[in-house]
């Protein structure tokens, strides 16, 4: 699946899952898009879907991270990238009653 592909469907898909826990979808989009640039997909294909303002912030900051030739730095840079948005996320909800 393309990058393009990839991150239509999670946006469809967010809706469902922010009822119940509402930063996992944000984390997802963001998961979604460092794959992408860890598997060389052109910046400009991943923009092309980026009509929200956060989603286009994610591709932007993706950028700017190396691609890594290693299997276990791309797995270890998708992971930390998609924590980094949850917890930004997390932050800006607040606490929870």
């Amino acid at each position: 699946m393309t990058g393009k592909g990839l991150i239509s469907l999670l946006l469809l898909c967010s809706p469902a899952l922010a009822a119940e826990h509402p930063c996992e979808p944000v984390g997802e989009m963001a998961e979604a898009v460092m794959l992408s640039r860890q598997l060389g997909t052109p910046m400009a294909e991943v923009m092309f879907d980026a009509e929200v303002a956060l989603l286009r912030e994610m591709v932007i900051a993706a950028y700017i991270h190396p691609r890594w030739p290693e299997q276990a730095r791309q797995t270890r840079a998708v992971a930390q990238f998609r924590d980094r948005f949850e917890r930004r996320c997390n932050q800006a909800q607040g606490p929870r009653p």
